[in-house]
């Protein structure tokens, strides 16, 4: 029971510690498609 409890708070605790950012997000129209740019912060690493 003591493990389930350590297991549920070690969760709780890597839950709470996701950070969010807000990117600026930029579209326009073009003949025959639609274009959507975002600028990532500094940092950030594309796959």
């Amino acid at each position: 029971m003591i493990s389930r409890a350590f297991a549920i708070a070690a969760l709780g605790m890597a839950a709470g510690s996701a950070q969010a950012q807000t990117i600026v997000t930029r579209s326009g129209e073009h003949d025959g498609f639609s274009r959507l740019v975002m600028r990532l912060p500094d940092g950030v690493q594309c796959a």
